[in-house]
This record gives structure tokens, C-alpha cells and sequence, in this order.
């Protein structure tokens, strides 16, 4: 059996169209369980995670200003899912505006 495991970063800058970086999250939540599919979608104080087709993905920040943050995306799987399954979240993560 082989592993896969695909990342992608960005920078994400929030402005005031939300309250921080919790909000942002709650959208992340929306946008995983509502658009794409997920299951078992949950947020906790460092990532919002959750399942698809047997890939695991987890989207992480890092605050690098007070209104800018490292944006992590990782997907974790068994197949060659896995890739498409990051490159969806991430273009999906794109159409999410925060400023």
C-alpha cells in the first residue's frame, strides 16, 4: 500500500467583510460539508478537518500579521484521489472572500 500526502500554502488576508479568523473557519466548515461533500467536518483550535472518499484533509493557519495568515492545505490518503481532492479544497478555498 502507498501513502499519499498533498499540501498547498497560501497567504490569506481577512478584512473587516469578517470578525477574524473564527468566522473564517465557520465558512471553511460550510464550504467543506456544503459544496464539496465532506464528512465528519470539524474545526478546532489549530485546523478544520474532515473526510472524502477516503483522503482526510485539514486546513490549518498561521498568523504571520494580525490580518494576514499562512493558509495550510493538507490532504492525507491511500489513492491518487488524494491530489484532486487538495486541488478542489484549494480552488474552492479561493472563492471564499474575506476582505
Amino acid at each position: 500500500m502507498v501513502a499519499f500526502l498533498w499540501w498547498n500554502s497560501s497567504v490569506r488576508d481577512i478584512g473587516p467583510a469578517v470578525s477574524g479568523i473564527g468566522e473564517l473557519k465557520f465558512l471553511i466548515e460550510n464550504a467543506l460539508r456544503d459544496d464539496l461533500g465532506f464528512r465528519d467536518v470539524a474545526s478546532s483550535p489549530l485546523d478544520v478537518a474532515g473526510n472524502k472518499d477516503g483522503v482526510r484533509v485539514s486546513i490549518a493557519h498561521f498568523q504571520k500579521t494580525p490580518s494576514s495568515f499562512w493558509e495550510l492545505v493538507i490532504a492525507a490518503g491511500d489513492t491518487e484521489q488524494t491530489k484532486a481532492t487538495n486541488e478542489a479544497v484549494v480552488e474552492r478555498l479561493k472563492k471564499i472572500k474575506v476582505l
